[in-house]
């Protein structure tokens, strides 16, 4: 296949080396679609993941993708069902399109497009299938025949699909190939390629929020290479578990925390009973692998422009915010300071003297709630004593979009539900939700509350658009808080908030990277 893919190069089919090399920062996202997979692997996966965790032998050179499901080879876990409804289309009038977006199985349906034919894949996205956040592989936690395994899936989005091979104008026209269209069932001149889940299921499932046995075709797989996470300590800190912690004296902790060797941790507090569950404990965090994306956004605000790529290395992001609880421990350290109970927004009191009821701080309850009403110096201190930093702006809108350029964390559909909202569910005013309460709006790598709930610090300073000097007094906050409920512009992945590295506000928190 890469030999073919050069042939096609020379011969001047528009693969040019630019564009191999844009493919194969592509391919390198661990992320690749299923649709031109041959159905018997989809459906292998698909059995191998209900008995326990896959492992696959997965190679990216450039154009020439391979992926394999090792049959003979299991790790011990199991895959909890999330819903994620997104409906998506994929048009290729030409070799080097079709290797962009579908690189699995490309060559086999390269002749698919002859005589000026597009081939048109339509897919409904229902839910996902994933491990706990945060967790990794090695070889010792595999069983069988597994010398071949270089990554385990980590996430599997299930759906159904139909990929139709046709006229460019037909196929274009076409509101879709799936069966459910803007106009219902529909006859589109074409030759189906493949077709397999029931498309009016596909659509019960995404309103009902339910797993569907008749929509649940492995569309699209999230890999982790395999391997512990390994991590180097900052000079002064040690490693414990998955953290880096500072090094420093026993001490007699206060009341509400024990010392667990390096620090006093906050003991866990009663969960409310109306409190929602988080899939991440908070500090937990999830390896985003690196990967290219368009950053910034052509339909919203001056300061979200030009549109522009950006390669990210791999990071470790906290699947929550910072929470109130984790936040205390750093406090009964010594080592961060107690919030300020008021807040710099004038919601609530023009004076701004008076005990602010929205932040969190001190309030019963709250030791599952993001840690708001922090400054920047308090968020930046707070990372730097977990071993940790805050994310560039660049990181956080990756984490929050991925690289298919969706308008929210979840996809591109107005918000309905999947963020905490000030005036949602008749909340008005009661500030934040408890942390991870929202799993239907999490971001493509399984991350909590990137939107609606608190917006989130990150260390880069800010401009009036991408092409100045970024180096100004303000910082940059992302992910929109509960106040802007009312504002689906503000909750966007691509949205710039900014604020002094002072201010304090009660829709204001943060999250650590490393």
């Amino acid at each position: 296949m890469f030999a073919a893919v050069w042939a096609l190069i020379e011969r001047g089919s528009g693969l040019e080396a630019g564009w191999f090399g844009k493919v194969r920062w592509l391919r390198q996202l661990h992320a690749p679609d299923l649709m031109a997979w041959d159905p018997g692997s989809r459906l292998n996966l698909k059995g191998l993941a209900n008995q326990g965790v896959v492992a696959v032998r997965y190679e990216a050179t450039g154009c020439d993708v391979r992926l394999e499901v090792l049959s003979n080879c299991i790790g011990e876990g199991k895959y909890e069902y999330e819903p994620y409804a997104a409906n998506q289309g994929k048009l290729v009038r030409n070799a080097q399109e079709l290797f962009t977006e579908l690189p699995l199985g490309a060559a086999a349906l390269s002749g698919k497009l002859k005589n000026g034919r597009a081939l048109r894949t339509d897919y409904m996205l229902v839910g996902m299938r994933q491990l706990k956040a945060g967790t990794s592989f090695d070889r010792s936690q595999l069983k069988g025949a597994c010398a071949k395994a270089t990554h385990v899936v980590n996430r599997l989005y299930v759906g159904g699909f139909a990929m139709m091979a046709g006229e460019t104008q037909s196929l274009e026209a076409a509101a879709s190939v799936f069966g459910v269209g803007a106009g219902g069932k529909q006859t589109v001149a074409g030759e189906v390629v493949n077709n397999e889940g029931v498309a009016e299921a596909c659509a019960e499932a995404q309103k009902s929020a339910k797993e569907s046995a008749q929509c649940g075709v492995p569309l699209r797989l999230g890999l982790v290479a395999l391997g512990a996470i390994q991590t180097v300590c900052p000079e002064g800190t040690e490693q414990k578990g998955d953290q880096c912690v500072r090094k420093v004296a026993a001490v007699e902790c206060p009341a509400g925390s024990k010392w667990d060797g390096s620090r006093c941790v906050a003991t866990a507090a009663p969960v409310s009973a109306t409190a929602a569950p988080s899939k991440a404990s908070a500090g937990g965090m999830v390896r985003i692998p690196a990967g290219v994306f368009m950053m910034g956004s052509n339909d919203g605000r001056a300061d979200e422009k030009p549109v522009h790529q950006v390669r990210v290395s791999a990071f470790e992001m906290d699947g929550t915010e910072v929470t109130v609880g984790a936040y205390r421990a750093c406090v009964n350290a010594g080592r961060c300071s107690a919030s300020s109970t008021v807040d710099g927004d004038s919601y609530f009191d023009e004076k701004r003297t008076a005990f602010n009821p929205t932040c969190n701080w001190g309030r019963s309850g709250r030791d599952n709630h993001p840690m708001n009403c922090v400054d920047w110096n308090q968020a930046t201190g707070y990372c730097a004593y977990a071993g940790k930093r805050l994310p560039t702006e660049e990181e956080w809108e990756y984490a929050a979009r991925g690289t298919d350029g969706r308008t929210y964390p979840w996809g591109n559909g107005a918000p309905a539900g999947q963020l905490c909202w000030m005036r949602w569910n008749g909340r008005s005013g009661e500030g934040t939700c408890a942390v991870g309460g929202y799993p239907s709006g999490d971001s493509p790598f399984g991350l909590h509350d990137m939107a609606g709930n608190v917006s989130e610090w990150t260390s880069s300073g800010y401009s009036e658009d991408y092409g100045r000097n970024r180096a100004s007094g303000n910082r940059v906050h992302r992910g929109g808080g509960w106040v802007v409920g009312f504002i689906p512009d503000g909750v966007r992945g691509a949205h710039r908030g900014r604020s002094a590295p002072t201010d304090r506000d009660s829709d204001l928190g943060f999250r650590c990277a490393r």
